[in-house]
């Protein structure tokens, strides 16, 4: 049928130009009737032929009946041709075909102009607008959305004129001409809110809301999405409201508050998913899947992004499914499997270059950047990050091009040429200062603050890590906050180390006592998570609080040093307590609060109690008795290895072999390759056991014995002849808390350790 079909098509054809015109007519019916009484396979035949049938036969028809004239059945046929190629060039451009939806649209246009539709016309240019912007071609998009806005303005259809001004801020947006963007939006609304538009009305406050949300500022996205949420609520627009919640959590996905964006992403996929919106199901678990990555929950990302790519595939959504693989790409980067990234990524390459997203297909060009410099190909990373920025540069995409500016600064900072690292960032600041991108701004003063950090130039550094958190504390963005804490946190490391080293003494003080403030603040982002508190003082607020100490005990005040011992290790328990009972922390790091902790002992009877802190293979010891005297007792790396410490082992390593020895961690097994250079008479195998047995226990014993009398030597014989107290109570540091100090008495006294 279909070749048949295609022969009385062309016959048509060569009848319409031959000037037959009633035969062409004719052969165009039946070939009409032959479609219509056609079966559902038949159908589903022509259905899979790229929609050319109808297509044909409805032009044929149409060119047909205006040569001769026929003005009544022209226009029938040529409202046809255009319901038709209006209705799949949409139909192309919510499946993120926009190079098919370009050619639908534009035939329609042609007709609408042909037949002297004005208010089609101006909704063609509309469409065509949108489609150059999904195809980055923003020159094109206004051009076409400005030919639609004189026309709806000249027949006065205000509806389409507030649609058209939406339309344009979305093409500023994508430029990150922001006040532009604002600028049409609130025209829009204006309109909107005259004609009483309330569908308009939300779209325009939700659309404020993105604009805001992309300039950082985050507190004024969620004003305007909560009045979008309001008015689509009261009107029962259910996929406005969804699309609210989602773009809810997404702000808060920003400032990273993880569990806020959850709630409201999970609100949104509930409303999705009843209406049957699977388009923005799909995108609700791509942002899902964002949350879970974010919280370092992988396995979760993946799930959700599987779930956004078979619906987005099932629903032929192109641009969807390239967005998801691009996604999965980023997933199996930060898992470090690294083939992975790059095979889903070439995939979304693919999509975006196959559909003609220019903007895709840039930001495909920079995650694989990405993922190269993660293997630490920088010249690789280097070559893609010039491709984003070639098209970034070309389609006029300044955020793009800005952001490229400031990956390449990451590269050549990897390779160590700072200069150019400089020379890019400020390139990126320019931009990100004049289009408002407020938050990327902040991320070009704290990059630049890591280069001068690098080069040793500590009062750059933190200048410029200053205007970092400025903005960050400006905009609401906490988690960019926390992490420009965390460098200047760093930064005051820097400087107490270069103090010391330049012997420095009262600097240093400063700068750590500063160290362990910055540090006390950085707890205030990690919530009342205790265990992630002491994870984060492990990693990070070990220096400052030892080097402190240290440098407290080598100056004299050990009663100082003996506080700021305290104050690191009783941090999370006062949190918790304070947490728990609603009251104030009492342990402050402010050196004026630091006061009457002698005294806390007095009601205990015959007790004494002992604090053990180790740091760059020196051991500090204080005694506090309950009469409030305090005794201190510092160890060299000399006195360590007098006691028995083997020469240049950190002390670090021989706890951790200690404990092995007694049982407290993991021993490796190691394969026995010693050679028997006599032959004896075979065991037989239970012999064998017992002996190996025996031996094993005999040399375990030995080694217990010896790794108990070290550590006895360590941390009681120094200051044994100050435990006089039939009681003591032992203040391990960190991982000393294993030690089985009971034991640790060589001469059996009868001393009780807790």
């Amino acid at each position: 049928m279909i070749t048949s079909m295609n022969i009385a098509l062309l016959v048509a054809l060569f009848l319409l130009n031959s000037d037959r015109i009633q035969k062409a007519i004719e052969i165009c019916n039946e070939c009409l009737i032959l479609l219509n009484n056609s079966d559902q396979n038949s159908k589903d035949q022509f259905d899979s032929v790229p929609l050319q049938f109808d297509s044909d036969i409805y032009t044929v028809l149409y060119s047909a009946y205006r040569h001769i004239s026929d003005d009544v059945n022209a226009a029938r046929y040529g409202r046809k041709l255009h319901v038709f190629y209006s209705k799949y060039g949409i139909l192309f451009y919510k499946l993120g075909e926009n190079l098919k939806a370009k050619e639908y649209i534009a035939r329609a246009l042609i007709i609408s102009t042909e037949i002297g539709n004005k208010s089609g016309e101006a909704s063609y240019y509309v469409n065509l607008g949108a489609v150059f912007k999904s195809l980055a071609e923003y020159d094109k998009a206004k051009e076409y959305l400005y030919k639609a806005l004189v026309i709806t303005t000249e027949i006065g259809d205000r509806n389409e004129e507030g649609t058209c001004y939406r339309n344009l801020s979305t093409v500023f947006q994508s430029l990150g001409e922001y006040d532009k963007a604002k600028e049409y939006l609130h025209k829009a609304l204006v309109i909107t809110t005259e004609i009483g538009d309330r569908n308009g009305e939300g779209a325009c406050n939700g659309n404020l809301s993105t604009v805001f949300q992309s300039l950082g500022e985050y507190d004024k996205a969620k004003e305007f999405l909560r009045k979008a949420l309001l008015i689509t609520t009261e009107i029962g627009e259910r996929n406005g409201e969804g699309a609210c919640y989602g773009n809810l959590g997404n702000v808060f996905l920003s400032l990273g508050e993880y569990g806020k964006a959850k709630e409201y992403l999970h609100k949104a996929l509930v409303i999705k998913t009843k209406i049957g919106d699977r388009n923005g199901e799909g995108t609700c678990y791509g942002n899902l899947s964002t949350v879970f990555q974010s919280l370092g929950g992988y396995d979760k990302a993946k799930e959700y992004l599987y779930k956004a790519l078979v619906i987005t595939t099932e629903i032929g959504d192109r641009n969807g499914e390239g967005a998801c693989y691009a996604n999965l790409s980023i997933v199996f980067q930060s898992l470090g499997e690294y083939d992975k990234a790059k095979e889903y990524i070439h995939k979304a390459l693919v999509i975006t270059t196959e559909i003609g997203d220019r903007k895709g297909e840039g930001e495909c060009y920079a995650k694989l950047a990405t993922v190269f410099q993660s293997l630490r190909q920088y010249g690789k990373a280097k070559g893609y990050l010039e491709k984003a920025l070639v098209i970034t540069t070309e389609i006029g995409d300044k955020n793009g091009e800005g952001a490229c500016y400031g990956n390449l600064s990451n590269v050549f900072q990897l390779l160590g040429e700072y200069d150019k690292a400089k020379e890019y960032l400020y390139k990126a600041l320019v931009i990100t200062t004049e289009i408002g991108d407020r938050k990327g701004e902040g991320a070009c003063y704290a990059t630049l603050s890591t280069v001068f950090q690098s080069l040793g130039e500590y009062d750059k550094a933190k200048e410029y890590l200053h205007k970092a958190l400025v903005i960050g504390i400006d905009i609401g963005d906490k988690k960019g906050e926390g992490e420009y804490r965390r460098q200047e946190f760093r930064i005051l490391q820097y400087y107490a180390l270069m103090y010391s080293f330049q012997n420095k003494i009262k600097d240093s003080l400063a700068c750590l006592h500063l160290c362990i403030e910055k540090y006390e603040e950085l707890r205030y982002f990690l919530g009342a998570n205790d265990e992630f508190k002491t994870s984060f003082l492990e990693h990070s607020g070990i220096f400052p609080y030892k080097q402190l100490s240290t440098l407290l005990c080598h100056t004299g005040n050990a009663l100082e040093a003996f506080y700021v011992e305290e104050l690191g290790q009783a941090r999370g328990l006062s949190d918790l307590m304070a947490e728990k009972y609603s009251v104030e922390t009492q342990i402050s790091a402010n050196p004026q609060s630091w006061f009457g902790i002698e005294n806390s002992f007095r009601k205990k009877n015959n007790c004494a109690c002992l604090y053990i802190s180790y740091f760059n293979n020196h051991l500090h010891l204080w005694i506090l008795k309950t009469s409030g005297v305090l005794h201190y007792k510092r160890l060299l790396e000399e006195n360590l290895v007098q006691a028995g410490l083997p020469k240049d082992l950190p002390l670090s390593e021989f706890l951790a072999d200690s404990f092995r020895s007694l049982g407290i961690l993991p021993t490796e097994d190691c394969e026995d390759r010693s050679l028997n250079m006599v032959e004896l008479e075979p065991l037989s195998p239970e012999q064998k056991s017992l002996a190996r047995m025996r031996l094993v226990e005999e040399d375990e014993d030995k080694e217990v014995i010896s790794s108990l009398s070290l550590c006895y030597k360590e941390f009681i014989a120094p200051v044994y002849d100050l435990l006089e107290e039939p009681e003591v109570i032992i203040v391990p540091d960190r991982s000393l808390y294993k030690v089985p100090f009971a034991a640790l008495s060589e001469k059996r006294e009868p001393n009780t350790y807790r």
